[in-house]
Parts: structure tokens; C-alpha cells; sequence
């Protein structure tokens, strides 16, 4: 079972005197109980804890601000606390007021057509054996995902019902590089030689002078493996890069972790 939390509800609650006038809106959101993942029932420390006072010219008074992110070091569930406090009683202020965004907890099966990408691969990255189990629609955009910054440069995601055999365009300094992308439900099984075949033809057709395969077999066969280093010793081909299941999880754990968290972009105070 895959966890995500890249979805997130607002809520947003004030209290106090503006203008000496008492004013109040879901004040129940002051009280709400925070802290505690709602799924894992243990107290959080705060990965965040932010504080501002400021003096503003603007009336005589103070403005007072806090701000918390907690993340559950289970599960990943997080919220996000922003809270701030005007106090100019001279000028009839007293206020405060609260926002908070709480994640959504979204659960994928491990064969799903629709999880994120980001979520999936955090999830085969500690998870390893569990790639032969995904859609291999998925495989394929998890590949181009891995590829796109460990090659530093755009993938194009184009397999089909019928691509023959293509289903990745790796573009590098105007070159095309076919890519293939295999998600075997085995592990043990070796990449045939058939498959360097299929590829080799379809690279020659699109008249390219690069391609990948990728599988997660556990190996390639030894004719697999010959078929395609005389492809290149032919000049048919300038590289046939072989990827199996060992160099493409290795791939995967070198793959830097997207510390582009969702909360990030809601932190006020920096």
C-alpha cells in the first residue's frame, strides 16, 4: 500500500476586538487538537517553529507572529500552523487570528494506474522488491522520472499500445536515444535476447544511433549481452546501454529526495 500526502484542506479561524468591536469567526480552529498524527497517534515534534514581533508604525502596538510544521516520522502525514496576534488596545485591536493546512492521507494500491510519481518512488526506494508489482504504466514514467536527472536532460514519455518498442525519447544535444522499459513480474527471469532484437530494430527504424533497455529482470542473458555489444561493434549503434533490476534500483537511490516538501511553499516566515 502506497501513503500520500501531497493534498492538503485549509482551515482558518480569528477571535477578538477590531475597532472595539468583538469579533469572532470558527474559533473551534484555535481549538483544534494539534500535534498528534491522527494516524499514528503519537505526539510530534515540530520540524518548523517560527517567531516574529514586530512594533508597526502604523498604530501603537504590537504584531505578533508563529508558525509551526509537524510531520509524522512514520507515516509522513503533516500540518502546517500559522498563527498571528495584533494587540493595540489604545486603538481598539485585540485580535487573532489562525490557518491551517492538514494533509490528506490518499492511499494507492501497489498495481495503481493513477498514484503520483513522486510518492511511488519514495515508496520502490524503500521498497525495493516491490517494482514487480507496479503498473507498467508506471514503470515506465518512474524511468523517465530517474533518467530526467540522472541524464540532466528532457525524457519524452511515448510508449503506446503499439510503440514497437519504444517508450521512452531521452533527447541529449538533439540526439535521440530510444529507450525501452520492461516491468517483468519476476525476478529471477534473465532479459532475453529477443528484446535487444526488438529494440535494436526499432533504434535503427528512427534512425537513431542510441538506445536503453531497461528491465526489472534480475540480469540479461549472455546472448543478450553479445547481441548487443556487436550491434555497436557493427556501428549499427554508437551505445546500447543495458539497465536490469540491480543498476536501475541503484539508479533509484542515487536519485536525490525531493526536498521540495508540499509544506514548503506554504512557510510565511522565513
Amino acid at each position: 500500500m502506497i501513503l500520500d500526502y501531497s493534498e492538503y484542506i485549509f482551515r482558518k479561524g480569528s477571535q477578538g476586538v477590531v475597532n472595539f468591536k468583538h469579533q469572532e469567526n470558527n474559533v473551534d480552529v484555535f481549538y483544534a487538537e494539534k500535534g498528534v498524527c491522527p494516524f499514528c497517534k503519537i505526539k510530534i515534534k515540530n520540524d518548523v517553529f517560527r517567531k516574529s514581533l514586530r512594533h508597526p508604525n502604523i498604530f501603537e502596538g504590537s504584531f505578533e507572529e508563529w508558525e509551526t510544521v509537524i510531520q509524522c516520522p512514520i507515516c509522513g502525514w503533516w500540518e502546517h500552523v500559522y498563527q498571528n496576534s495584533s494587540d493595540a488596545m489604545l486603538e481598539g485591536v485585540r485580535f487573532s487570528e489562525i490557518k491551517i493546512n492538514t494533509s490528506i492521507l490518499r492511499k494507492y494500491d501497489d498495481n495503481s494506474k493513477v498514484v503520483p510519481i513522486k510518492a511511488l518512488s519514495e515508496y520502490i526506494k524503500k521498497n525495493p522488491e516491490k517494482i514487480y508489482g507496479i503498473h507498467h504504466k508506471k514503470m515506465e514514467e518512474l524511468t523517465q522520472s530517474i533518467f530526467r536527472e540522472c541524464y540532466s536532460c528532457d525524457v519524452e514519455l511515448v510508449g503506446k499500445s503499439h510503440d514497437g518498442g519504444k517508450d521512452l525519447i531521452l533527447i541529449n544535444d538533439d540526439k535521440p536515444t530510444i529507450i525501452q522499459v520492461k516491468r517483468r513480474t519476476k525476478k529471477e527471469m534473465a532479459e532475453p535476447v529477443s528484446s535487444i532484437r526488438e529494440l535494436l530494430g526499432t533504434t535503427l527504424l528512427h534512425q537513431s544511433k542510441s538506445c536503453i533497455f531497461v528491465t526489472t529482470a534480475d540480469h540479461f542473458s549472455n546472448m543478450a549481452i553479445k547481441e548487443a555489444d556487436k550491434a555497436k561493434q557493427l556501428n549499427l549503434v554508437e551505445e546500447f546501454e543495458l539497465i536490469d533490476y540491480h543498476r536501475f534500483i541503484d539508479m533509484m537511490q542515487l536519485k536525490k529526495k525531493n526536498n521540495e516538501l508540499i509544506w514548503n511553499k506554504l512557510i510565511r516566515l522565513k
